[in-house]
This record gives structure tokens, C-alpha cells and sequence, in this order.
């Protein structure tokens, strides 16, 4: 497995910092994340759904949990990531290694000066 992982963590602004996490994780079309945090009991405020370009199987989904629920966040996402090529999606590191790089690079783009501290939160990696 690609040490990107399935999750985009991002820097917060503001006071939600201090409560929310903020991320973007990768999906099937058929929302199948959603049974996982289910399972564990997590709730998320989704902020933004968008699919790449020339992309029919995945879907990415911006949006934040709050910090007491991040290690039951990040056990949903590791089981779906373990699990995601047995229900079909066989090329779903692939696709999230190619996404959440070119998110970087777009990132690195619109804010060049901005880097360290940032830079580094900017991802995390889970699987391992």
C-alpha cells in the first residue's frame, strides 16, 4: 500500500481548529465510506463533493469531524482502505495517490510561500 494513505488532512483556520480537523478522503460513487464511520460512530459535516476529471468510480469528499471522534475517523478509514479492493475497487490506492498529489501540487500552486508547519500536516498517512 502507498504510504499517501486514503486521507487529506487540512490545516484549519480560526477557532475550529481547536475543535474540528478538517480533511478530504476518497470514496466509491456508492458512497461506501459512509458504512464504516457508521460503524464506528462518527459523524461528519461533508463540505464539498467533487470527482476528478475523466474519473467515474471515485468521488472525493471534503469536510470536518470533530477532534474527540478522530481516532475512530481514522479506524473507518483504515478498514475501508484494507477492504476497498475486495468490494472491487482494485485501483483504489492508485487513485488516491494520484489525487491527493495533484491536490498538493494545486495547493503548492495557489500559496507558494506557504510551507513547514503546513506542509507537513498537510497529509497522514494510514495503513501501516
Amino acid at each position: 500500500m502507498d504510504d499517501r494513505g486514503n486521507v487529506l488532512w487540512l490545516e484549519s483556520s480560526g477557532f475550529r481548529r481547536l475543535t474540528h480537523c478538517e480533511f478530504v478522503f476518497a470514496d466509491g460513487r456508492e458512497s461506501v465510506a459512509d458504512r464504516y464511520l457508521e460503524r464506528h460512530g462518527v459523524r461528519y459535516t461533508p463540505k464539498l463533493v467533487f470527482s476528478l476529471k475523466d474519473e467515474r468510480r471515485y468521488v472525493l469528499i471534503a469536510g470536518r469531524i470533530h477532534r474527540r471522534k478522530l481516532a475512530a475517523f481514522e479506524e473507518a478509514m483504515r478498514e475501508m482502505r484494507r477492504d476497498m479492493p475486495l468490494l472491487g475497487y482494485r485501483d483504489y490506492d492508485g487513485f488516491c495517490s494520484r489525487a491527493f498529489k495533484m491536490l498538493e501540487e494545486e495547493k503548492r500552486k495557489r500559496h507558494p510561500g506557504r510551507s513547514g508547519r503546513n506542509a507537513r500536516q498537510l497529509r497522514m498517512s494510514l495503513g501501516k
